[in-house]
């Protein structure tokens, strides 16, 4: 398609369409088409024919669509690398299209390649990964309106981790997962989504492939140890002490109590106020977590909580986790409160 004529005629695909708070033209659908190659089209939807034309484009269903005006793409967020966009116009035709085909056309970034910085920012990416340390809905207010928020890290299967960030309804679905997410398995999938700046860094996969070099313990071995090394320990919650913070896990016959701390806590028990447990903090005791630990000298209980992962091998805190002991094995992990 080129912009010289508007007696065009394409097959293709709607693959996903939103209506976006374009004050300056007014109301419009805007629209992602797939022709039979993959090959992906931006289109517009002017509120004098969302009736006529914007309601026949219904994601997942291939259209035959002729005459429209072709033009060049806007700068920023952009949805597909194809030089042109196009609108439908008054002489728009869209018909349905007998060809079959479930493919999504997906075009799915690299993580190294979004940390790198070496993408393009002003085009929208296709990613995917299981969404582990999914924070709070936040509503935050700007120019009179409330805007919905969500945090989470996305991780793929090589354990590289990147910071993401979701607005409005997309928001509250993630909010729906958010405690699967702590202690199952949620995969998503985001599609057309802006590169941006985050605040927070992203783990080496080497960090965390590393640990699998390194045995996995029981508490009662660990205190017979006496050399210096780093392990893995399996322990089951079994209390949770409100007063001072602490919370205990035990392992075969033996137990320990591990500290965490402010933000180390959080992706366990989600609440920054130990003293407010509602139901669904309670119902961690008896959750199985996995600690990566090391020994500061052998034969001594001071131990540094290095990570925490759930049982499903899902990285949730990575910390250099200062330790000290108390009666038994105390574990404290992260925070610089003191």
């Amino acid at each position: 398609i080129r912009p010289w004529k508007t007696t065009w005629l394409i097959e293709a695909k709607v693959i996903h369409t939103w209506k976006p708070s374009n004050l300056g033209f007014g109301e419009t659908l805007e629209i992602i088409l797939a022709d039979k190659k993959g090959i992906k089209v931006h289109a517009t939807c002017r509120k004098n024919y969302l009736k006529s034309l914007g309601d026949k484009c219904i994601v997942g269903e291939w259209k035959t669509i002729e005459n429209f005006q072709v033009s060049e793409p806007g700068k920023q967020f952009r949805p597909t690398k194809l030089m042109y966009k196009i609108s439908f116009i008054n002489q728009t035709v869209i018909k349905p299209n007998d060809f079959q085909n479930n493919d999504m056309f997906l075009a799915l970034a690299e993580f190294d390649f979004v940390l790198s910085g070496s993408l393009e920012t002003e085009f929208l990416i296709d990613i995917v990964g299981q969404a582990i340390d999914v924070g709070e809905l936040r509503i935050l207010h700007s120019n009179g309106k409330k805007l919905r928020k969500i945090e989470f890290t996305l991780r793929n299967v090589s354990d590289v981790c990147i910071q993401c960030c979701l607005w409005g309804k997309i928001a509250d679905e993630m909010e729906n997962h958010r405690e699967e997410a702590q202690f199952g398995v949620v995969v998503c999938l985001i599609r057309f989504a802006k590169i941006g700046s985050f605040r927070a860094k992203y783990e080496s996969p080497k960090t965390s492939a590393a640990w699998k070099e390194y045995e996995d313990k029981t508490i009662a071995e660990i205190l017979r140890c006496t050399q210096v090394q780093k392990c893995k320990v399996v322990a089951i919650i079994y209390a949770i002490d409100t007063d001072y913070a602490w919370y205990y896990f035990g392992c075969d016959a033996s137990e320990a109590k591990f500290i965490l701390l402010d933000w180390v806590a959080m992706p366990v028990i989600g609440v920054e106020d130990p003293a407010l447990l509602p139901e669904c903090i309670k119902e961690i005791v008896g959750k199985t977590f996995r600690y990566g630990i090391t020994f500061d000298k052998g034969g001594d209980t001071k131990f540094k909580v290095l990570k925490v992962w759930s049982v499903y091998n899902t990285l949730m805190v990575d910390s250099q986790s200062e330790t000290m002991s108390g009666k038994g094995t105390t574990a404290i992990s992260g925070s610089e409160v003191f």
